[in-house]
């Protein structure tokens, strides 16, 4: 007697759960939006429209290409995943934090894939691990990364301009030639295609499905071949400079970081092949496949081997739970009540924000430089303790850059030392800036935190709350030396968009008293406010001379950054300086 098999019930896609799904991912997008603008607005992550559109192509070659056709249907592995991608979410949400958002997006879309069956999941997995590329190294560590290693290439441009014997100093972050100087992060300007150099390697390992070894492999050599021929890169610079030539800057400079990354991607090219044949097992010897790519195993490509019958694979059978469906649900209500908990944060957020930074703009629509129209070269006395006034300078840098995207600055000179007194803008809640100055070379002899009494000299040169807090906070006071001998004695403080000093972290780097700061100030005062930056500004007193400042010097510096501080905060909150 035949044992027959009952009539598998075939569901089509799951649309039910689709859609829930769909409802969840839209959950995700007043995080991802603004966080995907900043992106764009960074120069070194201009890829990531060109690499998103990559993912979606090859999901959809992948998708294609499965046996049968997957039923989306929630499991206890998609739920659980999902669990944590709402905490996420709702993380993202309290902390305000885009980068957060983008995180727990990533988690949801794999609990998505895995719905799909251990199959399908299983392979859409490599496709879906290239979304990591796309987010950034929090605490701004990717611009202290590309920071520290424009510096290592100087190094080895220096190395080799040694080597064909040009005449070079390298004093710190600056490569000084006859007649020119060229920072090292303008030299350096070829690693800005580091995280697009990475991502490449991402998608060829997975266009090529190679296995997970070599792909973390080639993954992992791409900042070494970025590193190393940016290293040429700087010594061809400073050659080509000194026949007359200039690569560094304007369109001759993008041209000329467009070959390194060629060249790089030609290198990475190299690299994959290599990778895969020392990954080979030994006796076999890699061939290629009708589309040109390699493969590990010959027998692929011999027609004389037959191949292996494999059993025609029967439709899924649809059990979906009841339960399962349940809580699906339940988590789509919880993220339907995030969304809107977010959106109406900024609702009722947007006009205190607004009302808060109405004497302070941020923007130009004749694409000035913010606040030059509420501060000038007039702004600050032409006397500032025993230095006098010599310039007035307004820089603009990019977007990710970790002094500032803005800077008004002081300068001022004696027969002795250099003083530079910068408003330097905006900034998100507290980061060490001494470390920024390590990171340019300079050796940090000391670093303290101060709380300076207004001196009686000061005291009557300050009207009204804010400009008298301004000149009394506590300041982050630094003792530095670069590689040339020169010494720095440097004085920050840092003031929210209202004017309100923000106390220094005790300690430089990832201590305990800055990492509780900004919980503090992510959470705790700012509960609710989700989708919204706290800007803060910084101004700074940098002293440079030949030798240390004694006290009295040191003295002389704190009274004439508090002059300063004060005269700055009486034109940037009027309202609260009367």
């Amino acid at each position: 007697m035949a044992v027959g098999h009952s009539e598998p019930r075939y569901s089509g896609w799951g649309w039910q759960n689709v859609a829930q799904y769909a409802v969840i991912g839209l959950c995700h997008a007043p995080m991802l939006a603004p966080q995907l603008y900043r992106l764009w607005q960074i120069e070194c992550y201009r890829y990531v429209p060109f690499l998103l559109a990559v993912i979606a192509f090859l999901l959809y070659r992948r998708w294609r290409q499965l046996p049968t056709r997957p039923v989306c249907q929630p499991t206890r592995a998609s739920l659980a995943t999902l669990m944590v991608g709402l905490g996420l979410l709702l993380a993202a949400v309290l902390l305000g934090s885009p980068w957060l958002g983008m995180v727990a997006a990533i988690v949801s879309l794999l609990a998505v894939l895995l719905s799909f069956g251990p199959l399908a999941a299983a392979s859409l997995a490599p496709v879906w691990a290239l979304l990591w590329l796309v987010l950034p190294l929090p605490f701004r560590g990717d611009q202290r990364l590309v920071l520290w290693l424009q510096g290592r290439a100087a190094e080895g441009g220096s190395l080799l301009l040694d080597a064909w014997g040009y005449n070079h100093v390298l004093a710190g972050y600056v490569l000084e030639i006859p007649g020119r100087e060229f920072p090292v992060e303008e030299l350096g300007r070829g690693l800005q295609t580091l995280f697009a150099l990475i991502a490449t390697a991402g998608v060829l390992a997975v266009w090529q499905r190679r296995t997970w070894v070599v792909g973390v492999l080639l993954v992992c050599t791409a900042p070494f071949w970025a590193v190393a021929m940016n290293t040429i890169g700087v010594a061809l610079t400073v050659v080509l400079a000194s026949g007359g030539t200039d690569v560094a800057t304007n369109g001759a400079g993008h041209l000329f970081v467009a070959g390194l990354f060629l060249s790089q991607f030609l290198i990475l090219l190299s690299a994959d092949r290599l990778l895969l044949f020392l990954t080979v097992s030994p006796g076999l010897q890699p061939g290629e496949d009708e589309e040109g790519n390699l493969v590990g195993v010959p027998e692929e490509l011999d027609e004389t081997v037959p191949p292996v019958p494999t059993p025609e694979p029967e439709p899924p059978v649809l059990v979906d739970s009841a339960t399962r469906r349940l809580v699906l649900g339940v988590l789509t209500v919880a993220f339907v009540a995030v969304g809107v908990f977010q959106e109406t944060a900024w609702i009722v957020r947007s006009p205190r924000a607004s009302a808060a930074t109405v004497h302070v703009p941020s923007s130009d629509v004749h694409g000035r430089v913010p606040l030059t129209d509420v501060l000038g070269a007039a702004s600050l006395p032409s006397s500032l303790g025993p230095w006098r006034s010599v310039d007035f300078r307004v820089t603009t840098r990019a977007l990710e850059n970790n002094m500032g995207r803005y800077s008004l600055a002081w300068c001022y000179a004696d027969a002795r030392d250099d003083a530079v007194f910068s408003l330097d803008f905006p900034f998100t809640s507290w980061q060490d800036p001494a470390g920024d100055f390590e990171l340019r070379g300079w050796e940090i002899e000391s670093r303290t935190e101060a709380a300076d009494e207004v001196a009686a000299d000061v005291a009557g040169e300050v009207a009204g709350e804010v400009a008298a807090e301004a000149a009394g906070g506590r300041s982050l006071e630094v003792r530095m030396r670069d590689a040339s001998g020169r010494r720095g004695y440097l004085l920050v403080r840092r003031f929210t968009d209202t004017g309100q000093a923000i106390a220094p972290p005790a300690r430089a780097g990832w201590s305990l008293s800055a990492l509780c700061r900004n919980a503090a100030d992510r959470v705790l005062s700012r509960l609710g406010e989700a989708g919204n930056e706290p800007v803060t500004y910084q101004v700074q007193l940098l002293v440079v001379g030949d030798l240390p400042l004694n006290e009295d010097q040191q003295n002389q510096a704190r009274q004439a950054f508090q002059i300063a501080a004060a005269r700055i905060a009486e034109q940037l909150w009027p309202r609260t300086s009367q």
